[in-house]
């Protein structure tokens, strides 16, 4: 072999080289990513445990206000956060296939009176009872106490909504019926 081929041998031995230790230390930040990830995430479930959906009929759980209802199993909970006028101490939506943000659950401490938030004077509030709990009705808002906090529901297409539709009536009734 010449000097020519000795240095172009030399030059596609390191060219090589160099691109396997890339290839290898690409997927070794890629894994060390990946570990990252599910032990951040690991971490945020232990550290902010405070809501959960489980069961295949969904029971939403909410450790801060301590409070659980069922939602039907068709609902997902969404990643949307409600445009608040005060910062709650939790809130869920729930979206049912391509109806968005379709039930909404929000909880305040006690301070807070549902009158605060409700700018309406048109709507009229209306006393309802379910499985031996009163609830106030306003429009397609549902409210009530529970210890020193403010429960607040909201669900588009009931009776009191613009456009309700059939079975939205009976799914908010069987929700608050679910309230342990």
């Amino acid at each position: 072999m010449d000097k020519k081929d000795k240095n172009d041998l030399k030059f596609i031995v390191v060219g090589v080289s160099i691109i396997c230790g890339l290839i290898l230390l690409i997927i070794i930040i890629l894994s060390l990513n990946k570990n990252r990830k599910k032990s951040f995430s690991n971490t945020n479930l232990s550290l902010n445990n405070t809501t959960t959906v489980v069961g295949k009929d969904g029971i939403y759980q909410d450790k801060i206000c301590s409070l659980s209802f069922k939602i039907p199993s068709n609902w997902q909970k969404s990643s949307t956060k409600l445009p608040l006028p005060q910062i709650p101490l939790a809130q869920a939506v729930f979206d049912e296939n391509n109806k968005k943000s379709i039930f909404s659950y929000i909880c305040y401490d006690e301070k807070y009176s549902f009158n605060q938030f409700n700018d309406s004077t048109d709507l009229k509030p209306e006393g309802i009872r379910v499985n031996n709990v009163d609830f106030t009705r306003v429009g397609n808002f549902v409210y009530f106490n529970k210890g020193n906090k403010l429960i607040i529901f909201q669900m588009f297409f009931t009776k009191s909504d613009i456009k309700p539709e059939t079975g939205y009536e009976e799914k908010l009734m069987a929700i608050l019926g679910s309230i342990k």
